[in-house]
This record gives structure tokens, C-alpha cells and sequence, in this order.
């Protein structure tokens, strides 16, 4: 299955006496298209017709894009007011019906996500389609940025003055070619702040820790912990000291042949499916439910800490600690029950196959939704609840609440666990989550 790459924003500019120079000149018909789905389809209550373009200003639209744009790029989706301004195209304002569209990142892919209006309220128009699509970043990258340059053009060719959009622009563009800012920028969207915000005391701490977590970890850990992330950084230290040993074999051989797969076009739980599938096969697990006995066994821990409960820190998450490139040497799990220390040891055991730099001392599996903890809980779905098992255990039988929980039993996973990836297979729509 291939991953979408098609998002265009196609424009026809239109003649409007408006008191803004720069609103006038770039009074547009905008069509946004992801995929097969167009973003921007209205019913228009006044004139009653439905189009696929909305009437508004191309300039709001940059601006609001040059604004947001380090967050756009890196930071992954969150709650909040703050940050519904960021991602939310309904956000860029200047009196004009938006849609409601949703724009995220993992790192690697950008998600668009709008849900139709079954009622307009006060708009005089009503967005008509449902968006769930997910692109390569780059393909994001390419269309927005192209957009812009568009408006700018059109600014000056109007001989109108494109002044702070121009330079907030010219700006992001010199960011991009300097190696240490662009980094800097990447963090500060990470910790959902806008340019300029972080103190310099925090990014210290951050390149500091960075030599001892690893530089892909210590991104995970900014992206749990955003503005917490010092304190959060600090209470993982601190479980590193009480942590359960932990030793998982990572031949060199599986490395090289899992860096062989051609994974460039597809999604995150894609590639995760691939190498569970690959790792199933090479440690010898049969087909059916893994034991707790024998996964304990391969990570080196005794079955009673998968199977006994424990005292749990307020941690938002697991941790595996010290890898060396092959593994880990300790483990912090945040689950107190069965099915969910065994989901998440296998989301631990999927980080040390994701992360291929020798440096990356931690695996963090927590909640946030970066493309790499997509793939761990991708992997330990898989890993855990194959999906020919699920295929084979429902034939004709209807995937009923009853059903899945049955399934879920058998392979002591959560029912969520089956529902998620009955969901990424399109056989359940993704209201069920």
C-alpha cells in the first residue's frame, strides 16, 4: 500500500474593491486538494450551489502559513488552545470561512485531518468533506512553499509592498540553510514554543543531555515533555537508577537486512507491521499468542515482572535505558496490568529495532505522536496480534465488541490494541478510536 503524496492548492484570482491593498490584490478561488479528497468543497447556504473552492485572501493564508511555519514542520499533534492556532487553518482569520482543517507532524509525514459540518451556525458557507490523509513532509514542504512564493509574486507585480511577510519569509528561508538554527528551530517546535521563545539556559540543558540520551531520543523527550521537558529529562535519570535490567540481542545481521527494506513510501505502522513480521520469523515465534514466559525470556527479565504488579512512578510513559547500539541494559514499565506492561516492554523491544544510530542511549514510549512512536506502537500490535492472526480467527464472523475482546484475550493485548489495527486495514472506520 502507498503512501499518498498528492496536495495541491490550485487559485484563480479575482477582481474585488477591498480597503486593503494587499487583501484586494490577493482575493482569490482557493481549492485544497489532499489526495482524492478536496479540502475546500462548500455548500453555500446564500446562493444555494455547492463548489469546490473557497473566496478569500491568499494573503491571510501565507501569512498564516509563514507564521506557524517551524510548527508546522516538526511539531506533532497536541491539545490545546495554542496550539489549534498553530495548526487549525480556521486560524488565519481576517474575516473569512476557513475549513476546519487539522495540519500535524510526526517528523517525517504530515497528517490533514477535517471533519464535515453537519450545520453551519453563523458561516455563510458549510465544508463538506471528511479529510484523514497523510503525506511525505517534503511533499508539504514543496506545495506551501510554492504558494507563498506565488503570493509574494503577486504582490509585486500589483506593486504592492509584500513588507512583513516578505521578511518573516527571507527570514525562515536563511534558518533553513544554517545548520545550528535550523536545529534550534526544530526544538523550540518540538517544545511548542514560536522562534525566538526558548531560553538559552534550556537549550544548554538539552545539547548537554543529548550526549547521554542520544540526539533522537532527547527529540522524543521534548516532544513528551514540551516546556517540562528539564524536569522531565530529570525524573527519567532518576528511574534509570531503579530500573529492571534488561538485555535484548540484536544480531548485526538483523540490523543490515531490516536498513535493506525500501520503506520510503510508506506509513509509519507500515513499516512496523514489515519488521515484526521479520523479527516473528528470525526469533522463531510460531504462529498464535507469545507467551509471557517466553518474552520475558528474550528480553532477558524474569516473568513476574510482566506478570506481578508494581509500584508505578508518575512517568507519562516507558523507558528502555543505556542502549549501545544492540539493545538496552535496563527498563522502566508505566503499566500496572498485564496486557498493557507486555505492549508496552514490545513497544521498547520495537524502539531498539527502530533507532539504527549507535548513540541513541534511551527508548522513550510514551503517548505523543511522533513518526517514531507511531512505528512502536505499529510494531507492537504486530508483534503481539499479527494481523493474518485476526484475519483468521474472524473469517465470516462480524468484528463485534464481543469478538474483539475475545481476540484480545487469547493474545492478551488490549482490545484497543485489535480495534487500531482492524482500523489501519480499513475494515473499521476510524470513529471507532
Amino acid at each position: 500500500m502507498e503512501l499518498n503524496s498528492e496536495f495541491t492548492i490550485e487559485f484563480e484570482w479575482l477582481s474585488l474593491e477591498m480597503n486593503n491593498p494587499m487583501e484586494q490584490e490577493t482575493f482569490a478561488e482557493i481549492m485544497i486538494s489532499v489526495g482524492d479528497t478536496v479540502v475546500t468543497e462548500v455548500k453555500d447556504l446564500q446562493a444555494k450551489t455547492v463548489r469546490e473552492c473557497i473566496r478569500v485572501s491568499a494573503y491571510h493564508m501565507a501569512v498564516w502559513l509563514v507564521s506557524n511555519w517551524w510548527r508546522l514542520r516538526w511539531e506533532p499533534e497536541m491539545n490545546g488552545t495554542d496550539w489549534k492556532l498553530a495548526h487549525q487553518l480556521s486560524a488565519a482569520g481576517g474575516g473569512y470561512s476557513w475549513p476546519g482543517l487539522t495540519i500535524a507532524s510526526d517528523g517525517e509525514f504530515v497528517s490533514f485531518q477535517q471533519q464535515p459540518l453537519k450545520k453551519a451556525a453563523v458561516a455563510p458557507v458549510r465544508f463538506l468533506n471528511e479529510v484523514n490523509e497523510n503525506i511525505p513532509v517534503e511533499v508539504f514542504v514543496k506545495t506551501i512553499k510554492e504558494f507563498i512564493d506565488v503570493v509574494l509574486g503577486r504582490l509585486r507585480d500589483c506593486g504592492v509592498q509584500t513588507g512583513e511577510l516578505l521578511k518573516q519569509w527571507n527570514k525562515i528561508l536563511q534558518e533553513e540553510k544554517d545548520e545550528k538554527l535550523y536545529r534550534l528551530r526544530k526544538y523550540e517546535a518540538l517544545l511548542g514554543m514560536e522562534p525566538g521563545m526558548a531560553t538559552e539556559g534550556t537549550i544548554d540543558f538539552i545539547r548537554e543531555k543529548s550526549y547521554k540520551t542520544g540526539r533522537g531520543a532527547i527529540e522524543e523527550m521534548m516532544a513528551t515533555f514540551r516546556r517540562e521537558v528539564t524536569k522531565g529529562i530529570e525524573q527519567a535519570e532518576k528511574l534509570a537508577k531503579k530500573a529492571q535490567p534488561f538485555e535484548l540481542e540484536v544480531p548485526g545481521s538483523f540490523r543490515e537486512h531490516l536498513q535493506k527494506y525500501s520503506f520510503e513510501r510508506l506509513e509509519p505502522w507500515q513499516k512496523a507491521e514489515k519488521v515484526a513480521e521479520f523479527i516473528r520469523k528470525k526469533w522463531g515465534i510460531v504462529d498464535g499468542p507469545i507467551s509471557n514466559k517466553y518474552l520475558a525470556e528474550t528480553c532477558g527479565l524474569p516473568v513476574k515482572y510482566l506478570i506481578e504488579d508494581f509500584q508505578i512512578e508518575s512517568f507519562p510513559g516507558s523507558i528502555g535505558f543505556n542502549g549501545n547500539g544492540s539493545g538496552a541494559t535496563a527498563v522502566y514499565l508505566d503499566k500496572n496490568w498485564i496486557t498493557g506492561r507486555r505492549f508496552a516492554l514490545a513497544r521498547i523491544i520495537g524502539d531498539v529495532f527502530y533507532t539504527s544510530e549507535e548513540d541513541d542511549h534511551w527508548f522513550p514510549a510514551t503517548d505523543v505522536k511522533t513518526v517514531r512512536q507511531k512505528f512502536q506502537r505499529a510494531f507492537a500490535q504486530e508483534f503481539l496480534c499479527p494481523y493474518r492472526e485476526i484475519e483468521s480467527f474472524f473469517g465470516k464472523k462480524q468484528y463485534t465488541e464481543d469478538n474483539i475482546e475475545e481476540l484480545a484475550n487469547i493474545f492478551q493485548v488490549s482490545p484497543l490494541c485489535v480495534k487500531t489495527t482492524l482500523v489501519n486495514r480499513g475494515k473499521l472506520g476510524r470513529e471507532v478510536l
